[in-house]
């Protein structure tokens, strides 16, 4: 059988290194927020959504990787 692979990019504030780890390699025990300071206008995610995304991926057997640079975006790639 053949696998798909998906690559999603945006062009947002990025994911810093500790917080791609915090969701690729750890369980995540709580919520963890990242305040981005952007020309006085503060940016505030979650790393939520991107974790259950994770999970999701692994129950169908596959992998996801994160490519991120703050203040460039993110590039999630996953294959099923």
């Amino acid at each position: 059988m053949g696998r798909i692979v998906t690559v999603v990019k945006d062009n947002g504030y990025g994911i810093d290194e500790v917080t791609q780890r915090r969701i690729l390699k750890q369980p995540l025990k709580k919520f963890y927020i990242k305040n981005i300071q952007k020309q006085s206008t503060e940016q505030s995610s979650t790393s939520f959504g991107l974790y259950i995304s994770k999970l999701l991926v692994e129950c169908l057997g596959g992998n996801m990787n994160l490519k991120s640079v703050l203040g460039s975006g993110t590039a999630v790639t996953f294959d099923v």
